[in-house]
């Protein structure tokens, strides 16, 4: 007489329990050592008093307050935030348009896309060195041409002003590249109908492009935007290799200012400059994020 086991109903069994941890072992240790443990760890530097002499007591909300009665951690919040917005929405148009203008059928299309793309390829350090040279009127590219104009005593990383548009210049030519292969592949993937139809009752290209192509892209552009935002927030490369974060401290960023500070190894305040700067991304793009939705519940 056989006998006949009967299958378990929902569930595993432990060898397939055992190997789906063994799988997802690697995993989930490579979480901790990258996110949780250095989570844990610069909590434990925030409110604490750590510095060359080692380990100093727990002054618990003491670096915060030492942080934010500092006028210089407003001064780069406020050029963080100067980054991050012009640099974003310059990066973006360019990088929307340009999307638009290789969905036309136009000679060598395909060459650009590839062109168009090397920039993102290149590291940051890399990127600020380029502008470095491109932007020396004594004997870069450009000098001759600003001769011409008579911009060749111009200090353009000698004032404040004009060395923000640079770093915004060479953050927005690296990055746009990556705003126009995401919009490009988004633009790709809309559907014909609307605009034949749109078409056929006489709409004109701008109609075209504001009320259907523009909606229907919205949740591509908010992702894209908000994940630009992010990554602009902690910006550093070029800052310190075009400005050193000069004229003064015209042009340096909080992740630079967080820099220079742990080169005295205050850890406890360095610390303290990157959650006040996580707080600050987190509001951002919270309100953004809102008012992304909103505006889409309301139909623009």
């Amino acid at each position: 007489m056989s006998q006949h086991v009967k299958p378990k109903k929902g569930g595993f069994s432990s060898s397939e329990t055992r190997s789906k941890i063994f799988f997802l072992a690697p995993a989930l240790f490579l979480v901790f050592v990258l996110s949780i443990f250095p989570t844990i760890a610069s909590l434990f530097l925030a409110i604490s008093r750590y510095g060359p002499a080692g380990f100093g007591g727990f002054v618990w909300l003491g670096n915060f307050i030492d942080v934010l009665g500092n006028r210089h951690i407003w001064e780069t919040l406020g050029t963080t935030l100067i980054y991050v917005v012009c640099g974003v929405s310059l990066q973006y148009l360019l990088g929307f348009g340009l999307a638009l203008l290789l969905t036309q059928k136009l000679r060598f299309r395909r060459f650009f896309r590839v062109l168009f793309l090397i920039p993102m390829m290149i590291t940051p350090v890399a990127v600020a060195y380029i502008m470095r040279m491109v932007f020396d009127f004594r004997i870069g590219p450009l000098a001759p041409i600003m001769g011409i104009f008579g911009l060749q005593d111009v200090p353009w990383l000698g004032n404040g002003t004009l060395a923000k548009i640079l770093i915004i210049l060479g953050d927005t030519w690296q990055w746009t590249p990556f705003i126009l292969i995401v919009m490009l592949a988004g633009l790709e993937t809309l559907p014909h109908e609307p605009y034949e139809a749109a078409v056929v009752d006489g709409a004109t290209p701008w109609e075209l492009f504001w009320h259907i192509t523009f909606p229907m892209m919205l949740p591509v552009s908010s992702t894209v935007i908000l994940i630009r935002m992010v990554e602009a927030f902690k910006i550093v490369d070029m800052p310190i290799v075009l400005t050193g974060g000069g004229p003064g401290v015209a042009t340096e960023s909080t992740t630079l200012f967080a820099y220079s500070t742990w080169r005295s190894f205050n850890l406890g305040q360095v610390s303290a400059i990157g959650y006040i700067l996580l707080f600050t991304v987190t509001l951002v793009t919270t309100l953004y994020v809102n008012t992304v939705r909103r505006r889409i519940a309301g139909g623009m």
